[in-house]
């Protein structure tokens, strides 16, 4: 049996949210423990997260934790946490000892830059800077907690909407999945005024007019369950985009305004041809934690909450 090789540090700090633990955290924490014996991993309390993008998805503090230390236990991992309440943590508190290298990458280098400078001005030595590369998704661009946050990418940086550029055909055994409720029926729009929401259906998107309800898109298409459908409040809106969608289908052009719109301002979508596969569309572009209501024939308002299982489900029904 060979030796096992020593290692060349005793304790590297590295530091980070480590929100929705992805493929990219894996990366990062792979690199550093094959130069050091053990890990001193910071990450940041959630006091200090606010200011991130999406921040109100991020996950808590305890349960960020969680997913890397079952990470590092599963991989032999030697490593031990702590609470970040600053970006710099115990790399530039005299009383901290053993810590003899850092790992950050490429885009937060400048940090560990700033901790030896902090350091040398303190009169500590400066410490080695190990860079872990950066790992790409399916965009060809750094896979971020920020893009699942958002709904762009699955932890694993696949995209939900870029698996479709000629669009999808929908068959037998999706219609009938789509034809089903998939959330609660609700008679009344309950959500807080700052949630994103999103609407589809004349009727639904009609009834939010009426009865102002905040929402920031709004899908329609003239019509309900294929009849014309026509109401005043819908019909003194311009829209601000209008998408063509064949019937049993959705097009690559729902797949790709839908991932562009600007969330921060209020959209009105006009369809030409079938409005009510655009859920299935909007499920996989909306960001988590939106809000999306969508008329079901008969029996009212469906209202959903963006998840990552929701989207997960969504998109493996569509790939089939």
């Amino acid at each position: 049996m060979l030796p096992k090789l020593k290692k060349r540090f005793h304790l590297m700090a590295m530091g980070g949210t480590f929100d929705h633990f992805h493929i990219g955290h894996e990366s990062f924490l792979k690199y550093a423990d094959s130069f050091s014996e053990k890990l001193l991993i910071g990450v940041m309390a959630d006091k200090f997260v606010n200011g991130k993008a999406a921040a109100k998805s991020i996950q808590p503090y305890k349960i960020r934790v969680k997913h890397v230390l079952n990470f590092c236990r599963q991989n032999n991992i030697n490593c031990e946490i702590v609470e970040l309440t600053d970006p710099y943590g115990p790399t530039i508190d005299k009383d901290f000892k053993g810590i003899d290298s850092l790992c950050a990458t490429t885009e937060t280098e400048k940090g560990a830059d700033k901790i030896n400078e902090i350091r040398e001005a303190m009169g500590l030595r400066p410490l080695p800077i190990y860079l872990a590369p950066l790992l790409n998704d399916e965009t060809n661009t750094p896979l971020h907690s920020t893009k699942i946050r958002s709904g762009q990418v699955n932890r694993n940086g696949e995209f939900f909407a870029g698996g479709f550029p000629e669009g999808v055909t929908i068959d037998p055994k999706q219609r009938q999945f789509f034809s089903k409720p998939l959330g609660p029926i609700v008679s009344v729009a309950n959500h807080s005024p700052k949630d994103l929401v999103a609407v589809v259906g004349d009727y639904a998107l009609s009834q939010f007019l009426l009865k102002d309800w905040t929402y920031q898109v709004g899908v329609y298409d003239g019509k309900t369950q294929r009849e014309p459908f026509v109401h005043e409040l819908l019909a003194k809106i311009t829209p601000t985009l209008e998408i063509s969608n064949p019937a049993g289908a959705i097009s690559g052009e729902v797949f790709t305004k839908l991932s562009s719109l600007d969330l921060t301002e209020k959209n009105h979508i006009l369809v030409e041809g079938e409005e009510d596969l655009i859920t299935a569309a909007l499920i996989l572009t909306l960001p988590l934690s939106a809000i999306l209501y969508y008329g079901q024939p008969n029996k009212g308002m469906v209202k959903l909450s963006i998840t990552e299982e929701l989207k997960d489900k969504v998109w493996q029904i569509l790939k089939k």
